[in-house]
């Protein structure tokens, strides 16, 4: 996983068995096949940390204030020597599209999967109906994130996914009516079944199928995410166990390591990086983080 955030840029390591079968692990053994974890849980099951804990996360490098550029991440790799060793990657969209090469997620080729143009994935929605959508979140109390104040991110849109039903509200949806709940509807039982440790016992093209279909007679905007959803998600399961699913590579940890690793730095911290002893005092804050995430 790589990530920036707390003023460094980072890059860590979470340890699988070969078979990428999370019930391999015995601290798997109570996990309920299908629940997804949670910030809220810290990715524990029980008192036991699970491989998509962040108390399974071990850090390979860190670097204070860099940009996250192409070049930057080749040194990182290269120090690293991550290219000896089989792993996946896991990351988001800006940081995909670096490693890969390409430019942002606003650009003529946004996608790290695929040749599909920006053109063909302008949003359809209206600014006034974007506003009218966000009455939803409010009547459930979400608070939005970054970003304008206008994204929602992990279990934030699971309850909105759950709560797909609120969208009846004529105060939302006024005159538009049931059938624009559909794809929230679809998108929520993919979810459940693709996004979870233990994938769900689905038929995942069918799924995807059902999704692109109410998404298309809806006319709902064809995000970035959506798109890799929908044409790219079955390839991605194929690359995996048949009984694992993408929450076995969630970025969840790597986003939280961020908060976990202060804990660690407040011990050692040194405000000055050009201080003769900043150096060291970051590598002790690594050393002990890691040798208590293994």
């Amino acid at each position: 996983m790589a990530d920036g955030g707390q003023g460094f840029f980072k890059v860590s390591m979470t340890i699988l068995p070969a078979n990428d079968d999370p019930a391999y692990d015995n601290n798997l053994a109570d996990h309920i096949p299908g629940k997804r974890s949670r910030y809220a849980e810290g990715g524990m099951v029980g008192k036991k940390a699970n491989w998509t804990s962040v108390q399974k996360l071990i850090m390979l490098a860190i670097v204070p204030k860099i940009k996250e550029t192409y070049e930057n991440l080749k040194v990182l790799f290269d120090l690293t020597q991550l290219n000896n060793v089989l792993f996946k990657f896991v990351a988001d969209f800006k940081l995909l599209l670096i490693v890969n090469g390409q430019q942002t997620a606003t650009s003529t080729y946004p996608c790290p999967y695929c040749f599909v143009t920006l053109d063909e994935l302008r949003y359809r929605d209206s600014e006034e109906r974007n506003a009218k959508a966000l009455l939803w979140p409010k009547k459930l109390n979400i608070i939005s994130k970054g970003y304008h104040g206008e994204v929602f991110e992990e279990n934030a849109c699971r309850i909105l996914l759950k709560e797909a039903e609120r969208l009846n509200d004529t105060e939302i949806c006024q005159e538009c009516g049931y059938f624009r709940i559909f794809p929230f509807k679809k998108m929520d039982q993919l979810v459940e079944n693709c996004f979870c440790v233990e994938r769900g016992p689905c038929n995942v093209e069918k799924l995807v199928g059902d999704l692109h279909k109410a998404v298309e007679s809806t006319g709902v905007s064809i995000t970035l995410k959506l798109h890799v959803i929908l044409t790219h998600l079955k390839g991605s399961l194929e690359f995996l166990n048949a009984n694992t699913g993408l929450g076995l590579w969630s970025e969840q940890a790597g986003e939280s390591v961020h908060h976990e690793f202060l804990k660690y730095w407040d011990r050692y911290k040194i405000n000055a990086i050009d201080a003769p002893s900043y150096g060291e005092k970051l590598r002790r804050a690594v050393a002990e983080f890691s040798s208590l995430h293994i």
